[in-house]
């Protein structure tokens, strides 16, 4: 999963693989209830929202990391649609499992 974080000067690889999901946006839904909607329903569940855009093109970006997870999350709002994408950066990482299950 690439991603534009704050303050890099180019996009970075957060995670090996994410899922992407799109869904068709509800009536009369604006850019900045989306986005509000969307940052205090994941700061209540513990992320940290590292950047919000309430512009034409709404994005949000956000970042997990307690109880052994490292979860990464990019919204977009589109014309019709918006998409979010969730990326796990542990996952796929089979030196870190090997390092942590594999102890004498």
């Amino acid at each position: 999963m690439l991603m534009h974080l704050p303050g890099a000067s180019e996009d970075q690889i957060v995670a090996p693989n994410s899922i992407q999901k799109f869904y068709k946006l509800p009536p009369n839904l604006s850019t900045l209830q989306f986005i509000t909607d969307y940052t205090a329903a994941l700061k209540q569940a513990g992320w940290t929202v590292l950047y919000e855009n309430h512009g034409t093109d709404a994005s949000l970006t956000a970042h997990y990391s307690k109880k052994g997870c490292d979860l990464w999350t990019e919204l977009h709002m589109g014309a019709e649609e918006y998409k979010i994408q969730v990326g796990d950066a542990g996952a796929g990482d089979l030196a870190r499992t090997l390092d942590q299950a594999c102890h004498e």
